[in-house]
């Protein structure tokens, strides 16, 4: 629920089938499921810094965040994929900004104080400092809230990171010593998504495009009918 009103069933029905989550949105209610699954594991993971963190963001999903943008062509893009046009053939990012702006106040609620009216996504990627206090403050909400045993804060810049995830999940000392840490999203990969993202949006306007060009061939040969039988 949005609202942080957790109802069991929903938990239950959204989890069947599955053992674990991660990323947006389950992230948001870690402490609500944590509280509904006693016997789960929470791992946070951190930076070295805050503002490693914040340098990261902004060369990631910033870029696809209002306010955000570190150039005019993301800008652009976001803009006119919040078009009525571009949803008209992927309604996909209409649903996408609705989920987000639902996350954005469930962060409001959930830690109140000065982000309860301030915070928002586009704010996070363009005020380092007020970033900063948000991270700061979120990572110590998860702290505080979940019980030391059940939790892990995991730096992802740790080399020994995978064998202390594989610890914490169970496994044996050997196995964990040769668990490779799961890892996506890096820089590199983000500007392939930032990419495929605008050839997406540029192929949503061949349509109008080629009508204008089917129209225009048309026309002409409308016109030369017609010049044709005024010769006549």
């Amino acid at each position: 629920e949005a609202g942080g009103e957790t109802d069991e069933r929903t938990w239950d029905d959204l989890f069947r089938g599955y053992r674990s989550a991660v990323d947006m949105p389950s992230q948001v209610f870690a402490v609500q499921l944590a509280e509904k699954y006693p016997g789960a594991k929470v791992v946070l993971t951190v930076r070295a810094s805050a503002g490693v963190w914040h340098e990261s963001i902004n060369a990631a999903w910033c870029r696809f965040s209002k306010g955000g943008m570190s150039n005019w062509l993301d800008q652009a893009f976001f803009d006119y994929r919040g078009s009525e046009y571009f949803n008209f053939f992927l309604p996909f990012e209409r649903r996408f900004r609705r989920q987000n702006a639902a996350l954005e106040g469930v962060f409001r609620r959930t830690l109140g104080g000065p982000y309860e009216s301030t915070y928002s996504t586009g704010r996070i990627c363009s005020d380092r400092e007020y970033a900063v206090g948000f991270y700061e403050a979120w990572n110590s909400y998860i702290m505080k809230n979940i019980p030391e045993e059940r939790l892990l804060v995991l730096e992802t810049g740790d080399p020994d990171t995978g064998r202390k995830l594989g610890l914490f999940l169970g496994l044996d000392e050997e196995t964990a010593g040769a668990y490779e840490y799961p890892h996506a999203n890096s820089r590199r990969l983000f500007a392939v998504v930032v990419a495929i993202g605008r050839i997406e949006a540029a192929l949503t306007l061949l349509p109008p495009l080629l009508l204008y060009l089917a129209g225009k061939k048309l026309w002409r040969r409308i016109g030369g009918v017609v010049g044709r039988i005024k010769q006549d």
